[in-house]
């Protein structure tokens, strides 16, 4: 724990990252601390800016797999965070 997965620099160079074992987004405050910015996602594994400042998160869904009227049919899902 928290299994960090994913990586993001931001323009201003501040670094955030998934915390998949926390379902969560983090700052990085320091070598040992994360400031944790938003939670409760299904899986979050990577995340990327957009030139707007946001942050696209990609999450690991595997509801669509196991009900299969679920549409999109897809593994994964997209959340968009924006910072203020």
């Amino acid at each position: 724990p928290p299994g960090l997965d994913g990586i993001a620099v931001a323009p201003d160079g501040t670094v955030y990252v998934t915390a998949l074992d926390q379902k969560g987004v983090a700052r990085i405050t320091s070598p040992t601390d994360l400031a944790y910015i938003a939670g409760g996602f299904r899986g979050p594994s990577d995340l990327a800016f957009t030139p707007d400042g946001r942050i696209i998160v990609a999450n690991f869904d595997s509801a669509s797999l196991v009900q299969a009227g679920l549409r999109p049919q897809l593994p994964f899902a997209l959340d968009i965070l924006t910072l203020e």
